[in-house]
């Protein structure tokens, strides 16, 4: 009868456990598709539901600026490493660092290139804007579904699953 009590009692803390998971991954999602979101807005300056050319350009200046601590008008390995996206806070609180800086890394060896050592603010410009055409469906914008196909999205996305 003990052995039995036993066995319902670790059936019921694994069935708990699993619970919490589920949920904590749920949570982990939403957090993320709400920053994701964020981000979208943040970038969709005129609130039109789409992206366009100058939003990504400003976007892209902008967050470059902000990176180029130098001002050389060049990013360094450390420097893009500060990229965050607006997610580090979100990676920290569901323990996903790791996988958070892997995701960065995938985007630095894509976007460091024809330069092996440094991303250029014309080849930011360019990567970023190219990630975003490439999902595009031949309208004047990105919507937001097209934005999270984006390659730099899905990297990140990976980080959050």
């Amino acid at each position: 009868m003990r052995k039995a009590a036993a066995i319902v009692v670790t059936a019921i803390v694994v069935a708990a456990m699993a619970t919490q998971t589920v949920a904590a991954q749920g949570d982990r999602a939403s957090d993320f598709e709400r920053a994701l979101r964020a981000l979208f807005d943040s970038i969709d300056r005129n609130g039109d539901g789409l992206i366009d050319g100058a939003e990504t350009r400003r976007f892209a200046d902008a967050t470059f600026a902000t990176l180029d601590a130098d001002g050389n008008l060049r990013l360094t390995y450390t420097e893009f490493q500060q990229f965050d996206f607006g997610l580090g806070a979100l990676a920290e609180r569901h323990d996903r660092q790791k996988l958070y800086a892997d995701a960065r890394e995938r985007i630095w060896q894509r976007w460091r290139h024809p330069r092996p050592r440094e991303v250029t603010r014309a080849a930011f410009r360019q990567h970023l804007r190219g990630d975003l055409l490439r999902v595009s469906r031949g309208h004047s914008g990105v919507s937001y579904a097209e934005f999270q196909q984006a390659p730099f999205v899905q990297d990140l996305a990976t980080a959050f699953r």
